[in-house]
């Protein structure tokens, strides 16, 4: 990725400036935003789990798109094994071999704390595992109503930039390409992976295009001076700020 021109900056500035305007003018918010009566929503008890030996405890944050016409949405899946094991946590990941196995903890272990129910975190190191493993699964509706949710991970955990999980997509039709961002979670943080397709049947992974740590990236659906174009959102840990950032590639 390269820094974006001052020209194409404020170009970019003034389109983000008239969204804005747009979205927060109260008098055709009513117009934009209405709930709608049945309010369709995919609950965790609808998604079937992907391994016999686990159960979908959250499904959420989706990326939703037009194909054909089709709605389509990429559901995070949130999983964890159902295996319980008194006074102990299971924390699943992808090992080198490409094997979804759990790291067993002791849960009054005084090198972590376990206070939070969805990580532990090592004392000594700030390392963390997380007490489930998140996949994208697609549903399809022909209404933007109901949807029908596919039985098997659309992408899931394959290579140790993601062996935490996959998580939170965001898809962008960029000619006639659909561009899928997602949160890719290891032991090295939380980076931004990159995949493509063009019937969402398959997906070609394109790797890691912002390391850890950053997320929440937004590709703009059409070239800014004949370039990609995109916010990123890096998450600094002692120095910096929260704040939105740009960045374009040829």
């Amino acid at each position: 990725m390269s820094s974006i021109s001052p020209t194409a900056l404020i170009e970019l500035c003034n389109l983000h400036n008239r969204a804005t305007q747009l979205i927060f003018d109260r008098r055709k918010c009513n117009l934009m935003f209405t709930r709608h009566p049945l309010n369709p929503l995919i609950t965790p008890a609808q998604v079937r789990p992907s391994r016999p030996d686990y159960e979908v405890i959250g499904a959420f944050n989706a990326g939703a798109i037009m194909y054909g016409s089709e709605t389509i949405l990429l559901v995070r899946v949130a999983e964890r094994p159902t295996l319980r094991i008194k006074d102990k946590i299971l924390c699943p990941y992808l090992n080198e071999q490409g094997e979804l196995v759990s790291l067993v903890i002791e849960r009054d272990d005084p090198a972590y704390d376990t206070s939070d129910p969805r990580l532990v975190k090592r004392l000594a190191t700030g390392g963390v595992f997380l007490t489930s493993i998140s996949h994208l699964r697609l549903a399809r509706s022909s209404d933007g109503v109901h949807f029908t949710l596919e039985d098997k991970p659309w992408l899931q955990a394959a290579a140790q930039y993601d062996s935490f999980g996959v998580e939170d997509a965001r898809i962008t039709m960029i000619d006639g390409k659909y561009y899928v961002n997602y949160t890719a979670v290891s032991p090295n943080g939380i980076a931004t992976g990159l995949a493509v397709t063009h019937d969402f049947e398959s997906a070609e992974r394109m790797g890691v295009i912002f390391a850890p740590s950053n997320r929440d990236v937004t590709l703009f659906p059409q070239y800014i001076n004949g370039l990609y174009t995109c916010y990123h959102r890096p998450m600094p840990g002692e120095f910096g700020k929260f704040s939105i950032w740009t960045a374009t590639s040829p």
